[in-house]
């Protein structure tokens, strides 16, 4: 007979760090869904007018969405740093949403701005209980 060691399964991951992980998968991956639709149907005008600035926002908005889906990785694979991985990402995030909701404000459609905050107030809401 052999001796075999049962391991006890992780206790399940608190509903709001469960809740933070799925709100960072799928706003990370909307990010880079919409920039990938974006830049390949010429949907960035400012292109034209600034291009090492447009370019470099792209990059920024698409490093944000990567690092959302790593911090809920993390987050759902318990990983030590995903509350600090996570910080940074949602940091990324509501630096990223301040500057579209103004960008939204000024150029149209108003009505994303109110998406905007709504997803700043989830981000600050996740960013401050994740540590759960």
């Amino acid at each position: 007979m052999t001796d075999r060691t049962h391991h006890a399964a992780p206790p399940a991951l608190h509903p709001v760090a469960m809740g933070a992980a799925i709100f960072a998968f799928v706003v990370g991956a909307l990010i880079l869904v919409l920039w990938a639709w974006l830049v390949l149907t010429g949907g960035v005008p400012e292109y034209d007018l600034h291009p090492l600035a447009s370019t470099l926002h792209v990059i920024a908005e698409v490093l944000t969405g990567i690092a959302l889906i790593v911090a809920g990785y993390a987050l759902v694979s318990r990983k030590g740093w995903a509350h600090k991985a996570y910080l940074v990402a949602a940091g990324m995030l509501i630096y990223a949403l301040v500057q579209a909701a103004g960008y939204y404000a000024e150029n149209g459609p108003g009505g994303l701005v109110i998406v905007f905050i709504a997803l700043m107030i989830l981000a600050v809401f996740f960013t401050l209980r994740a540590e759960q």
